[in-house]
């Protein structure tokens, strides 16, 4: 799928709120053109790093109730927003070159569509972006339940498509 291509597929999937992940060679623009789409629809999101993300990052930082004596997860940072439903798309950057700890945390995101004990609002999206095992560019085998949520796109790089995008 050439860039021209790949554009119309991110809108498409977009509007149809279905999760969506975009393989390709390192440097080809995946994200940037996933950022563009979103943007084009006029709607907010959020870029997850996978590849530099501990799997508590996921949860938000644990801590315990003086009362109770129960431990929970507070989100953080970008985690409110989220469940805030502040944030339309969740733009899973570099999932494959994500330790397989942090897909299996993700997992709960995609699939459960919970952060912690807290679920995720309807509205919110996820697309993601990766290379693919011969890219050699340091690729984790995908976690087959968590790559099931995502239909999976090829993009091929097109340098006269890129460069009219």
């Amino acid at each position: 799928m050439n860039t021209n291509q790949l554009t119309d597929t991110i809108a498409a999937y977009l509007s149809a709120k279905q999760n969506l992940l975009i393989l390709g060679s390192p440097g080809m623009g995946k994200s940037a053109l996933i950022v563009d789409g979103i943007n084009r629809a006029g709607l907010s999101y959020a870029i997850i790093n996978g590849a530099i993300c501990d799997p508590l990052d996921s949860k938000g930082a644990l801590f315990v109730d003086k009362d109770s004596r129960e431990a929970h997860y507070a989100p953080i940072g970008i985690l409110n927003d989220i469940l805030d439903g502040k944030v339309d798309v969740v733009l899973l950057d570099d999932l494959t070159q994500s330790p397989m700890s942090v897909q299996n945390s993700f997992m709960q995101w995609v699939h459960a569509r919970m952060i912690g004990d807290r679920r995720i609002p309807d509205n919110v999206r996820f697309i993601a972006a990766g290379n693919r095992p011969e890219d050699r560019a340091g690729v984790q085998a995908m976690n087959a339940a968590l790559g099931d949520r995502f239909t999976m796109v090829h993009a091929e790089p097109d340098h006269r498509a890129c460069v009219a995008w």
